[in-house]
């Protein structure tokens, strides 16, 4: 169900049963269901969406396909606030929070305590301003802190800022297409790189990268 008015914004509502059948390729037979609700409110040229999903067993991805990796008892709680404003005709942004909590890969082996699972926190904005109607600049920092639930697990943080000159055929923050000339420079600690690295082999052992590229963007 969507478009419910509530207050000065609508509501939308989805559910999704996932049925696992007798004979079915999973690693256990078991079924599940995932469900949401997401608030949309127009505001300052733009909108607010506040979301809030969970799934449990096999629909703990939050989809209506089956996942075979996801044990009985496994389960996702994810809360979102997302948002894009159009402060003037030259200045917008676009912001994001996120925070998760899952136990998909069941109970750690030799426990019995279902609440132990991962932890996922993000935020972000990417202001852009216009210099006039197809140039301007965008700067996009964020952050990401996870914690894994194997017991003495270390919290892994990683941040990132970057900084794109672009051309796009209006100032509106969704004008398409897009082109960007970027550089991004990120950072993270070490438990990051004992759990595999971040920017793959190019950033082995670091704790500090920078990337230079362009990038083009369209939709239709």
């Amino acid at each position: 169900m969507s478009d419910i008015p509530v207050g000065p914004g609508n509501l939308e509502i989805w559910l999704i049963p996932t049925l696992a059948l007798r004979g079915n390729s999973l690693k256990e037979n078991h079924s599940g269901f995932g469900g949401g609700l997401f608030y949309f409110t127009p505001m300052m040229g733009g909108f607010n969406e506040i979301s809030a999903s969970f799934g449990l067993n096999a629909a703990a991805n939050l989809s209506s396909g089956l996942d075979p990796t996801i044990p009985s008892g496994g389960w996702l709680f994810r809360a979102v606030d997302r948002a894009v404003f159009q402060l003037n005709p030259q200045l917008s942004m676009m912001a994001d929070f996120v925070l998760q909590f899952d136990n998909k890969n069941g109970n750690p082996s030799g426990t019995t305590d279902s609440s132990l699972g991962n932890t996922w926190f993000s935020i972000g904005a990417r202001p852009v301003y216009m210099f006039g109607k197809y140039t301007g600049v965008a700067v996009e920092g964020g952050i990401d802190v996870t914690k894994a639930e194997a017991t003495g697990s270390a919290t892994r943080v990683l941040g990132k800022v970057t900084v794109a000159g672009l051309i796009r055929p209006a100032a509106d923050f969704w004008a398409r297409p897009e082109l960007r000339v970027f550089a991004t420079l990120a950072g993270w600690n070490g438990a990051v790189n004992d759990a595999g690295g971040a920017g793959g082999a190019a950033f082995a052992g670091d704790n500090a990268g920078a990337t230079f590229g362009v990038q083009a963007e369209s939709w239709w």
